[in-house]
């Protein structure tokens, strides 16, 4: 260790314990030990960080043991501990070493003032890290902790990637409000500096939702020298979200979504904010949250608790001392047993740790899922049901058994990674599909169901490629104009002369006419595979589907879903999948009664 610092190359979490636990071990009369919290009560730490005219001084703090039932005045501190490969050093608390991150190291120097103390809530400080029961109590505490604060102190990190001047645009489009601002006279360095602002680690961490959210006035946000409101970012944000099209210019596309991932994200959970809005449920909040991360992925769960609704919280608390596998499987027996369709939500991941009837909320999955709450209704109307092994490791859910998939379409890759699909690409594909399709059709000149999906007769082919809705408005079925533009595509159909007669060149006409059906397209099939099944159903499925797999229809569920037998009674759960037909229930219409579903059905080991 030189210089007071050590590199290190686990994870910051499990860094930050390790040279803790190093530290009490080598200095043990030395190092700062934690006193005692009462779980039975509010109690809190806070650090009063002394000041200093010298901005290289080393920070000194002390701590102070409050009750939050006393109103104590104190600031809360929102930032990241940091990345991978973080340098930590040492602070000193109470005159002994603590080990902090060097972006909190950061934080503080900015924050120290030079004529007072300064009293702070901040985690890694104030929070025993290392002891499981005195974490879970807290994070309990955590809405309660920043809707108490003064105010809440948002710290982005040090000047860098021209930070200064994200923070200046972000200022100016406050000052002047969005009908005022010119975009046109903001250079195009800006512009990237504010994409790049957008893109730092504090905006995608999962617990800057709950800590903004709460905040009961506009928290301050800092990045290095520079100082700006939280309603200041909201000012940008809206101006950008109504001003700023999504356009050829990478820069542009860049701002817009880097403000839809982050800033707008954590908006909307903070808008919808209250007890009995249902959006506030803990479900919607996972669902929301999916592309944000945590250092301990059972945060993922913890950090969004006190969003939650008052009934998701009896079942569900922080407890750091289970496993992360016994979090997510007791989270998934409690959200499918009151809704089975989160089954299609975030499983099957890479994680084989985890079953895979079981959402793994770690994986950072961008993919929005084929499912749409209330659009399908492909188990008509029976009521779900199944049971949970004791271990929680299998599933045993009652199906009806739709078929086998017998022909895959072998175009798309088969890796982890989401396609991205430009137009000539695009066009290739369906025509693989259609191509697909037609010698299915001729391979099998008895089947009747195959032979009425004939492209050139049918509308089946077009509504499939689409899940049969309307990306922008998820209006279902899809709209009889994308049945004339997909056959424009397939140059069966000349453009509508009365369409945008402006356009001179026919070739440009044709691809505006056709964009709203093939960005559709392109929205499903980028994580999805087209299938033929035995009995001549056509549908669109997980990308890793193959050969002889089964499509099922779960009682209760909004839609189909792939499995893959194991061996031994067992399967496994592959996604959910759109199969033309059978979304309205209509696998389901010829069953009258209770036995005459239990006789049909099967039962199916999820593991």
């Amino acid at each position: 260790m030189a210089g007071g610092y050590l590199k290190i190359t686990n994870t910051e979490a499990q860094a930050h314990i390790l040279l803790r636990q190093w530290l009490a071990t080598a200095l043990p009369t030395q190092v700062y030990h934690y006193t005692f919290l009462d779980p039975t009560t509010h109690d809190i730490r806070l650090i009063v960080l002394l000041l200093s005219k010298e901005e290289s001084a080393q920070i000194e703090c002390l701590v102070t043991q409050v009750s939050l039932d006393d109103t104590p005045n104190y600031e809360a501190l929102s930032y990241t501990w940091g990345s991978q490969n973080e340098e930590i050093g040492t602070v000193s608390v109470e005159g002994k070493p603590f080990p902090i991150t060097s972006n909190l190291e950061d934080a503080l120097r900015h924050l120290r003032l030079e004529e007072e103390p300064r009293t702070l809530w901040v985690d890694a400080l104030s929070i025993n890290q290392t002891d499981d029961e005195e974490k879970s109590h807290q994070v309990q505490q955590m809405k309660s902790i920043f809707q108490s604060a003064t105010k809440v102190v948002i710290w982005l990190g040090k000047e860098s990637d021209d930070s200064d001047l994200a923070m200046d645009l972000i200022a100016d489009i406050h000052k002047m409000g969005a009908d005022n601002f010119k975009t046109s006279l903001q250079s195009a360095r800006s512009w990237d500096a504010l994409a790049k602002l957008y893109r730092r680690s504090w905006f995608s961490r999962v617990w800057v939702v709950q800590e903004t959210a709460v905040s009961h006035s506009s928290p301050e946000v800092g990045a290095g020298n520079k100082w700006l409101s939280w309603d200041a970012c909201e000012s940008a944000r809206t101006f950008i979200e109504s001003q700023i099209k999504i356009t050829n210019d990478p820069v542009a596309t860049m701002v817009k979504n880097s403000v839809k991932a982050t800033v707008a994200a954590i908006h909307n959970v903070r808008r919808d904010l209250s007890p009995t809005d249902p959006r506030s449920n803990l479900e919607v909040l996972l669902k929301r949250t999916t592309a944000f991360y945590a250092t301990d992925p059972r945060d993922k769960v913890f950090a969004l608790l006190g969003l939650a609704h008052e009934s998701d919280r009896l079942e569900i608390f922080p407890d750091y001392s289970k496993s992360l596998e016994q979090v997510y499987a007791e989270l998934a027996v409690y959200l499918i047993s009151s809704n089975i369709n989160i089954i299609y939500f975030n499983t099957n991941s890479p994680n084989e740790a985890h079953p895979s009837w079981v959402p793994d909320w770690s994986w950072l999955n961008r993919r929005w899922p084929l499912w749409t709450p209330s659009l399908y209704k492909a188990a008509g109307n029976t009521t779900q049901a199944g049971r949970f092994s004791e271990d929680l490791s299998t599933f045993t859910v009652p199906a009806l058994l739709i078929d086998y998939i017998d022909v895959t379409d072998e175009s798309v890759p088969r890796g982890a990674d989401k396609i991205e699909y430009n137009e000539s690409h695009l066009s290739l594909i369906i025509g693989n599909i259609e191509s697909l399709l037609r010698k299915a059709i001729d391979k099998n000149p008895s089947n009747t169901k195959l032979a009425e999906l004939d492209p050139e007769k049918s509308n089946a082919l077009w509504r499939t490629l689409v899940i049969n809705k309307e990306g922008s408005t998820l209006a279902f079925p899809a709209p009889e104009k994308y049945g004339e533009m997909f056959k424009v595509s397939r140059g069966r159909f000349q453009v509508p002369a009365e369409f945008q007669p402006e356009l001179l060149l026919e070739e440009q006409r044709k691809k505006a006419f056709v964009r709203p059906y093939e960005e559709d397209v392109q929205m499903t099939m980028s994580d999805q595979r087209f299938f033929i099944t035995r009995k001549g159903h056509i549908g669109v499925g997980p990308r890793h589907l193959q050969e002889d797999d089964l499509v099922v229809v779960f009682w209760g569920a909004d839609m189909p879903c792939v499995l893959r037998e194991q061996g031994g009674g067992h399967a496994r759960f592959l996604g959910a999948a759109y199969v033309h037909g059978v979304m309205d229930g209509e696998a389901f219409e010829h069953i009258e009664t209770n036995e005459e579903l239990q006789e049909q059905s099967e039962l199916f080991l999820l593991c």
